[in-house]
Parts: structure tokens; C-alpha cells; sequence
């Protein structure tokens, strides 16, 4: 269903050689949040989520339960914030809707044939965190495929209080986990440029 192409995780100090090249824009800050309850996470703060120029706020009680994960597959949504958001990409998208055989993800449109040829226009999705905007790029939030003329959105709904960012939203994303100075930085980046430097 998704693309399968190869990038390189880095552990520690990686020697700035090794990813300079593959670094495209401007890198932004947010505070990681501890919470001694679940030491084992890492925190942020979500302050809202914008489809397009509609910004749609967290209610304040579940500012500080976002968690950043590179083990989980796609970000999650408690399920009252991902219906407004499911609701906005309905009525910004413009196309009728449509489901997918086998997949979990129900926040898709039908595709039209003029697909092939001129991708269908989608609002941008941003997730503004405490002290920054994280402008997610289309290939982070949108699955297309034009064989089966099906485009998605990839979000879904969970149980309870809170977000989780999963490591689809995160590919080509340089994130650093800075727990010195309880930091969490993000750049996009072109990551199979890493591999290609080895």
C-alpha cells in the first residue's frame, strides 16, 4: 500500500558529512514535556491542527498528552479532534468519498481520471506545537494510489486523551531528540540522499 524506499536512521552524534547534504529546510523547535507517569515517551504540546487555513484548537485538558513515536505507524487522533479534522479534508477535498479493501483508514476520496495526469489539490495540514508550526509535506499525510483511483488521508482515530505522531507524518524529517535541554528540533529533509552519501 505505501512506497517502500530505503533511508537511514542515526543513533547519537552522526558527523554532520553524513546529512548536510540531505538537509532541505528551515529546522524548528518545541519543548519535549516530561511526565514522570511515562518517562519512556516524549511529550509536546498541541496546540491545534489546521486543514487548509481552518484551524481547529485542542482543548487546553489535552495540550501536553501528544507523544512523538517512530514505533507507531501513522499519527492517531482522539476520536472527537479527528472527526473535526476528518470533517474539514471532507469538505476542503471536494471529491466524493470512497473506502478501501483491507485497510483501516477511512478518510479516502475517489479519485478521478484526470488523477493520472494533474494530482487533485489537498489542504495543507499543519500541527502547530508549542513554539512551532510543523508544515506537514503531502507525501507525509496522503496515500494515493491511481490504479485503484483511490487518494487517503493518513490519520486515524484512537481511544482516549491522546495524540500520538507517528513515523509516517515523520519521513523525510530530520528529528532530534535533544533530552539535555528537554528539546525536540524537526527539518524536513531528503533522507534516501543519506544512503546514497554512504
Amino acid at each position: 500500500m505505501f512506497e517502500s524506499k530505503s533511508s537511514l536512521v542515526t543513533l547519537g552524534g552522526a558527523p554532520a558529512a553524513l546529512y548536510s547534504h540531505a538537509h532541505v529546510g528551515e529546522v524548528r523547535s518545541t519543548p519535549l514535556l516530561r511526565n514522570p507517569s511515562q518517562p519512556s515517551l516524549y511529550f509536546l504540546s498541541l496546540k491545534a491542527i489546521s486543514v487548509g487555513s481552518t484551524r481547529i484548537p485542542v482543548p487546553a485538558s489535552r495540550r501536553q498528552s501528544t507523544i512523538i513515536d517512530s514505533g507507531a505507524s501513522i499519527t492517531t487522533l482522539p476520536e472527537d479532534l479527528y472527526e473535526a479534522v476528518r470533517a474539514e479534508f471532507a469538505a476542503q477535498v471536494g471529491l466524493p468519498p470512497s473506502g478501501v479493501e483491507g485497510s483501516a483508514l477511512d478518510l479516502c476520496f475517489a479519485l478521478p481520471v484526470t488523477a493520472f495526469w494533474r494530482r487533485p489539490a489537498v489542504p495543507p495540514l499543519t500541527l502547530h506545537l508549542g513554539g512551532a508550526d510543523w508544515e506537514l509535506p503531502r507525501g507525509n499525510y496522503v496515500f494515493e494510489d491511481l490504479a485503484a483511483r483511490v487518494m487517503c488521508v493518513v490519520l486515524d482515530a484512537a481511544p482516549g486523551e491522546q495524540t500520538a505522531i507517528g513515523n509516517f507524518q515523520q519521513q523525510n524529517t530530520h528529528v532530534v531528540y535533544d533530552l539535555e535541554n528537554d528539546r525536540l528540533s524537526f527539518a524536513p529533509a531528503r533522507c534516501d540522499r543519506l544512503v546514497a552519501s554512504l
